[in-house]
């Protein structure tokens, strides 16, 4: 009974060992599962915190994070890393390309600018994709993605910087147009008050003495009057506002209009121009309601001459 009772104890103390065995087995799955993931966390976090530092400095943001893609796998020891980023190469310090590798292209707005790429430079156990980790393959995938989307920040910041620059030149050539402008206007004034001067002196001058001669050759007073006030007027703006398509003046209204201006009555209108008072008076009514005078306490030869 006791030899029985000493085996019974042996077998239940194996089963206990091999259960401890067991447990102590998949404690240091578990844990080195988690070493694992640590250190991918430790990695991306890695790439972020240099993409936050170093700002817009590609290359240097580039250059670390290759170092830090070896201890972030499996095997460290025999892990070297490169990445390929549109014209330039980083690679680590021992890099060889060997025959196990793991790549990953790099996307930037939906094209290709780069790669990603791990060697083990030694045969490893066989794993999820040869010898790598299928954790590793979603490693690899992340600092891909995160390198392209800090690819696309960097060309976003130029485009922002080129427009900046581009509203900037657009800036200072618009205040330089502006000071020509204003230049250009204050020429033209000046051009314009010169030119008015000129035609008033030549009409005071020049003008003016001939028709008082006129005047002595039995010529028409009333038209020697329209024409004295005429050349007078020569830089008002009377012609323009008469001939104004708005207003829809004949040529007989702009006339009789003219004639109104200078101070004739319906009477020696008439006269002038051979026809009846009625029909000067018609014409006096067509030009208020063109010119939209409608009250009729408004004197219309003053109207004409405020024109």
């Amino acid at each position: 009974m006791r030899v029985v009772a000493q085996d019974k104890e042996n077998k239940d103390l194996k089963k206990r060992i091999k259960y401890l065995e067991i447990i102590k087995a998949d404690y240091e799955r578990i844990r080195h599962d988690l070493g694992e993931r640590v250190k991918e966390l430790n990695c991306l976090y890695g790439i972020a915190k240099l993409i936050e530092e170093s700002g817009s400095f590609p290359d240097k943001v580039l250059s670390s994070t290759v170092d830090l893609i070896p201890p972030s796998w499996q095997y460290p020891e025999v892990t070297e890393a490169r990445i390929i980023y549109k014209e330039s190469i980083f690679s680590t310090k021992t890099f060889r390309k060997s025959k196990w590798f793991q790549k990953e292209n790099i996307y930037a707005n939906k094209e290709k600018i780069g790669e990603v790429l791990v060697y083990y430079t030694k045969k490893m156990p066989q794993s999820d994709e040869g010898p790598f980790l299928k954790e590793e393959r979603a490693l690899i995938n992340g600092i891909a993605e995160r390198l392209g989307r800090f690819a696309e920040r960097e060309n976003a910041l130029a485009m922002l910087e080129d427009s900046r620059s581009l509203l900037r030149d657009k800036n200072r050539d618009l205040k330089a147009k502006n000071i020509a402008l204003r230049e250009l206007v204050a020429q033209f004034e000046l051009e314009k008050r010169d030119v008015a001067i000129r035609v008033s002196t030549n009409a005071q001058q020049i003008l003016l003495p001939v028709v008082e001669r006129l005047s002595s050759k039995g010529i028409a007073k009333e038209y020697i009057k329209i024409l004295k006030d005429n050349i007078k007027s020569l830089t008002s703006n009377f012609g323009p506002r008469m001939t104004n398509p708005q207003f829809r003046l004949s040529a007989r209204e702009i006339q009789v209009a003219n004639m109104i201006k200078s101070g004739f009555s319906s009477k020696q209108i008439a006269e002038a121009l051979a026809l009846s008072f009625q029909t000067i008076e018609s014409y006096r009514k067509n030009i208020r309601k063109k010119l939209g005078i409608t009250t009729q306490g408004v004197n219309l030869s003053s109207f004409l001459r405020s024109l």
